[in-house]
């Protein structure tokens, strides 16, 4: 069984390493949503999900960006998104 601190070691480990080929690029998702759904109100768990799941989308695209701006360019957020 796997202890606290090795799990924390190894949650910082994949942190770090996102961090380094995503960068911030999650912020940049919040920008998007307000533009692309300015006056938008979820009134139902449909809308949630629906807008939960662009967000994700939005989420994955800006990976990729990111990516390709550092010319490290991943194919996994591509696939990620493909899902979606």
């Amino acid at each position: 069984m796997i202890q606290v601190k090795e799990a924390l070691k190894q949650s910082a480990e994949v942190y770090d390493a996102r961090q380094k080929q995503y960068g911030d690029s999650y912020k940049t998702v919040g920008n998007i949503m307000a533009a692309l759904f300015p006056d938008f109100k979820a009134a139902t768990v449909k809308d949630h999900t629906r807008l939960h799941l662009v967000g994700w989308m939005i989420g994955k695209l800006c990976r990729y960006a990111e990516s390709v701006r550092r010319g490290e360019a991943s194919d996994d957020s591509l696939k990620d998104l493909s899902v979606y």
